[in-house]
């Protein structure tokens, strides 16, 4: 892994590669695949189980956007934390999220998440969600990282 992070950008990555950057373990651990990575975007993967979605529209679980919005930040998390691994990039303020859709347990979702503008210690973000070809949610939100 030490020598993925010297490297400009990153092809794909397991889950057991995300969880030597995030701090997130167990159902909270929302990723379940870096699809590519380059300096300022990062594309993953992932599904939500029906265990984690259980409770919500229980004749007809959905996944509860909370969760969603958990996994585009997740996302804006590891890229930072991959290139400076002492680093928390917890998230801030300015959270904007648009749903366009409905996400059913254990369905394939595809993040990008884009570095836009970094100040300070702060990181201002957008990202897109889609199921195949169809957008899902889109959202704005600021991290900021402590060492």
């Amino acid at each position: 892994m030490e020598n993925a992070k010297k490297v400009g950008e990153l092809k794909s990555l397991s889950l057991e590669g995300i969880k030597e950057v995030l701090p997130h373990r167990g159902r909270w651990l929302l990723l379940k695949e870096v699809i590519f990575l380059e300096k300022d975007i990062i594309g993953v993967a992932t599904d939500f189980s029906k265990e984690l979605c259980e409770g919500h529209f229980e004749k007809r679980l959905i996944v509860p956007g909370a969760l969603l919005a958990e996994a585009m930040k997740q996302a804006a998390a590891f890229m930072v934390m991959f290139y400076s691994a002492e680093d928390v990039l917890p998230m801030i303020r300015k959270e904007t999220f648009s749903y366009k859709m409905i996400v059913l347990p254990e369905e394939r979702i595809e993040i990008e998440v884009r570095l836009n503008k970094e100040k300070n210690s702060f990181y201002f973000f957008e990202g897109e969600m889609k199921k195949g070809d169809l957008v899902v949610m889109k959202g704005e939100f600021v991290g900021v990282r402590i060492k």
